[in-house]
Order: C-alpha cells, then structure tokens, then sequence
C-alpha cells in the first residue's frame, strides 16, 4: 500500500507527465525504489503511459535504465560492504523464509533466476543481495538486469498503452494504479475546494 503523502506526491508528479524532465526523474524513482522500498514503480509507469500514450517506449526504457541503474548500484553496494549493508538495507531479511526460498531458486538456477526476477513484477532486492553475496560479477548482473527490466518496462508499458484494461488482471500493479488514481482525483477535489 503507498502512503497517502506518496500517492499524493505521485499525483502532483503526473501532473508534468509532457515535460522533458518527467521521463529521466521517473526512471531516478524506479532506481530509488531499491533504497526506500515504497515507490510504486509498475503503478507509475502505467499511469506515466495512460497520461502519454504516444510515449510508452521512451517510459519504457527511461523506468528501465533507472531500475537497472539502482540495481546495479545496490548490488555494487552489497560486493563492496556485504552482510552488514544488506541487513542496514533490508533489516532481517538474512534470516527470512523469503530469504531461504529465494536463495535456494537463484542457487538452483543461477543467472536465469535474477533474470526472472528482473523481468517479472516480483521484488528485486533479495536476488540481487543473493548474487551480490555469491560473488556474481557486476558486469553480468548489470546485463541481465537491463535485459529483464528493459523486457518487464516494454511489456507493461505497451500493454497500458494498447489494452489497459488488460492489465486490470495484474493485481499489484491494478493495486498501484488504483491507489494513484485515487490520490490524483484526491489531490484534484482538493484544489477545486481551494478555488
């Protein structure tokens, strides 16, 4: 759930959504969410592209630049100071089922599995630690990350560029949309009040 103050902001934010500066800060946001953990990235690009739908692959590719950006960096940040970040990072989260589960898959399956992750909706942070951990070259999580949010960013924002409706079926990300549709016409009632 995003905090009212957040979804608040995001609906002041897409307010912009035709400027040049939109685009990169978004992709800064989805870089971000590796560090705060609360930014609805997939609910923004999929808002960001129902407000632009001519400008759903330049938002494809500015969510996915950044995400990858902000993986790399916290994978960079894991090799360099290991354990201790990632518990600072993610509290305790090394000693969670999700943690044990998740590192069993990229275990068992190595690079594909952080490429799965990258590309699909789940979280990131945990893979990312894991291969961090395991001493997977930065280089290689790098290539995989681009490519699994450059295909994860296409697919999302195409969709909501052509069938928006279908991604209704998603439920995280129709939870994000909704809960910025829902501060938008929140922040929108407000400044007529004030008029």
């Amino acid at each position: 759930m995003i905090a009212p103050m957040l979804g608040s902001w995001m609906a002041r934010f897409q307010k912009f959504s035709n400027r040049p500066w939109y685009l990169p800060l978004g992709g800064l946001l989805a870089g971000l969410d590796f560090f705060i953990l609360v930014v609805p990235t997939d609910g923004l690009a999929v808002t960001s592209v129902l407000l632009q739908k001519k400008r759903w692959f330049a938002t494809a590719v500015a969510f996915a630049l950044g995400s990858t950006l902000g993986g790399v960096i916290m994978a960079w940040m894991t090799l360099r100071w290991g354990e201790p970040f990632v518990t600072w990072l993610l509290g305790d989260a090394l000693h969670s089922a999700s943690w044990s589960q998740t590192s069993q898959f990229v275990i068992r399956h190595g690079a594909k599995a952080l490429l799965l992750f990258a590309a699909s909706p789940l979280p990131l942070q945990l893979p990312i630690a894991i291969c961090s951990l395991a001493h997977m070259p930065l280089l290689e999580m790098a290539g995989l990350l681009l490519l699994g949010r450059f295909f994860k960013f296409t697919v999302l924002c195409g969709l909501a560029s052509r069938a928006p409706k279908l991604l209704g079926r998603f439920r995280k990300v129709a939870d994000e949309v909704q809960e910025i549709e829902v501060a938008r016409l929140d922040e929108k009632s407000g400044t007529e009040r004030k008029e």
